[in-house]
């Protein structure tokens, strides 16, 4: 009875031991779970696809939006310069417009002054002529008042 036990105990271990390693052991995947398997990882590369294309057109939206905003600033300045010199030639106009008044009020005061003195030189003259008549009368007039008085 006891070699029959132990046969018995022997085979059962056996059994023990095979059904331990093949449950152990990794079976061959099904043509489901391969399927499924595949549609996963077709899922996850479609996902990666998208992720990538939208990070790919968000950069694209990006470098057009820096485009247009330099384009912008561009603008901006060259208008600036054109309004900064645009400026500068009026100013520059206002003060070429300002020396020719000036220049010209200098010269016509310069020219007034000269016919001043001019006209002045003249009534002086005339005074001066008018002024000596009048003494070179007064003298007659004074010498016939003498010898009339008999003096």
């Amino acid at each position: 009875m006891n070699a029959i036990l132990a046969a018995v105990m022997i085979t059962a271990m056996s059994v023990l031991v095979y059904t331990d390693a093949v449950a152990q052991s990794p079976s061959a995947p099904t043509l489901g779970e391969m399927k499924s398997a595949a549609e996963q990882q077709a899922n996850q590369e479609k996902q990666a696809t998208k992720e990538t294309v939208q990070t790919e057109k968000a950069k694209a939206q990006q470098a057009v939006t820096d485009e247009k905003q330099k384009s912008k600033n561009m603008v901006e300045r060259n208008k600036s310069k054109a309004n900064a010199k645009a400026a500068e030639q009026q100013q520059r106009a206002k003060d070429q417009a300002a020396q020719k008044q000036a220049k010209a009020e200098r010269m016509a005061a310069e020219q007034k002054r000269k016919a001043a003195g001019k006209t002045q030189s003249q009534v002086d003259q005339t005074m001066q002529k008018a002024s000596d008549q009048s003494d070179a009368a007064m003298g007659k007039v004074d010498s016939k008042v003498d010898s009339l008085l008999g003096k």
